[in-house]
Formats: structure tokens, sequence, C-alpha cells
């Protein structure tokens, strides 16, 4: 039986076991422990700070390692790159990945099934913003995940920035549900209420 989430700054609403992985620092642990609260994936954390609201990365060795974390059809993070050129994550070994392209946000790579569609800050097609916390999410039709590695691409580079939330799920989540997050988690990376 799948163990009950323990999901740190949530409200009943986001409890949905479509969630492959809801990865964050625990804000309540002593030991700023790192979680994935839908307690799928196996993680491995090599030289990723805690930085609350999320995990400082380097540029040069820091990374989180999700394993066995299934089909992903949304992705949602929270970001604050001090770069707005640079890779964020990649999916599997081949590997398949995200970057920041200037303001654009790219998946490269055969695994993204179809057209992916990106949002920012909620909204579908806006740009990030450096050195602030950006929300973004995408959606596609589907891909197959044995890990993700936060902060580094094998080959192509690393991430040098914060990460906050990350979360996966095996549905395709709508633009207002993807907007509800926005919303609800914009107040703890000081975004308003």
């Amino acid at each position: 039986m799948k163990p009950q989430y323990r999901i740190t700054h949530s409200s009943v609403l986001f409890r949905d076991p479509t969630f492959t992985s809801w990865i964050e620092l625990d804000a309540f642990s002593s030991t700023d422990e790192v979680h994935d609260y839908a307690a799928n994936s196996s993680l491995v954390v090599a030289n990723a700070t805690p930085a609350y609201p999320g995990f400082g990365f380097n540029g040069s060795d820091a990374k989180i390692t999700a394993g066995d974390i299934g089909t992903i059809k949304t992705c949602m993070f929270w970001i604050k790159p001090a770069d707005i050129n640079q890779v964020v994550f990649q999916v599997n070994a081949d590997p398949d990945y995200v970057e920041l392209d200037g303001i654009d946000i790219a998946a490269n790579g055969g695994g993204f099934a179809g057209a992916v569609t990106w949002y920012v800050d909620g909204i579908m097609g806006e740009t990030l913003v450096e050195d602030q916390w950006n929300f973004v999410a995408f959606t596609h039709a589907g891909q197959v995940a044995d890990a993700v590695i936060l902060g580094n691409v094998d080959g192509v580079g690393w991430y040098d920035g914060e990460i906050g939330k990350f979360i996966t799920s095996t549905v395709v989540l709508s633009a207002a549900m993807i907007m509800s997050f926005y919303q609800y988690y914009k107040k703890f990376y000081s975004l308003g209420t």
C-alpha cells in the first residue's frame, strides 16, 4: 500500500494520487532534509544546499537525483535562476532535458511526446525573470521517467541558482489547476498573497 502523503505547506486540495513526485526542502526539519512527499521516488542529494524555500545549486557539482518517477505528463517547479541561459534538469539517461534559453524555456530530446505547453507564473507563454522566483509548469503527452536529475544534464552543463518545489503528475493538469498551484504557493516564495 502506498504511504500517506506528508506534504509541507499544503492543503487537502493538492493531495492528488496522480503526483509521482513532490520534492521539496522540509522547512520544519532541524536538519534541512529533502523529501519526496509523494513517496514514490528514491532521492540522492549531492552538494545541493538548503536555501529555503528551495535548494541551492552551485553550477558545478550540485544535483538531486529522484529515481522511479514513472510517467510524467505535467511537471511543475519553482526556479530562481542566477542566469537565464542554462540547463535545469534532465529526464532519464538519454538525456531529455529542460533548459533556459534567454527568457524562454525549452524541452530537448525525443522523450517529450507531442507538443509541450509552457506556463510561467500560471500563465501560458509568459517569460522568465532572472534572479527572481518563477513558477514553471509544462504539460505534454507523456514520458516515462526512470530518473529525474535536478541541477545537471550529463554532457551539457550544470544549473546555477535555486529550485523550489518540484512536482510531476501522471495526468495533464488543466491551466486552471496550474494557476491554482501558483496562486497558493507564491506566498512561500515572497511573491505576495
